[in-house]
């Protein structure tokens, strides 16, 4: 499960090294369909997000890695520089999960090196690298 353990580990890094400095912040944030919750961890100069899309009805962004025994095309992790990642891991499910807050209907939301716009039931998120998602219940696209 090389995909689960690269993104727990950097997430976790991410976490690690987040709360050693005072001025970083740790959140989560969802769709106001809440299907799509995101967690964020944000430092100066760098932005961290491991998004999690719970119901999809099309297939995934991309191949199911031979390497993933579980379930694949739900988790998405992306940075403020460098490429999108899908995760594989268990099929989550968001019982009692509510983000902190909720993105904006159709308005731009920086989140440190991360820009994503959502509508009731869709995210879509670019880097500064022009590297990004879009995801819904019946499409998921990386970019």
């Amino acid at each position: 499960m090389k995909w689960t353990t690269r993104c727990l580990l950097s997430f976790v890094g991410v976490t690690i090294a987040i709360s050693s400095q005072a001025s970083a912040e740790i959140w989560s944030i969802h769709t106001r369909s809440n299907n799509i919750h995101c967690t964020l961890g944000d430092q100066p100069g760098k932005t961290e997000m491991w998004c999690v899309l719970f119901r999809i009805s099309g297939p995934p962004a991309l191949p199911k890695p031979d390497d993933c025994s579980a379930t694949w095309g739900h988790g998405y992790f992306i940075s403020d520089r460098g490429s999108v990642e899908m995760t594989c891991m268990e099929k989550p499910t968001n019982d009692g999960w509510r983000g902190t807050s909720k993105f904006e209907k159709n308005k731009p939301t920086e989140l440190g090196g991360v820009t994503c716009t959502a509508t009731r039931s869709k995210l879509s998120c670019m880097n500064l690298d022009g590297h990004g998602f879009s995801l819904s219940r019946r499409s998921q696209s990386v970019f």
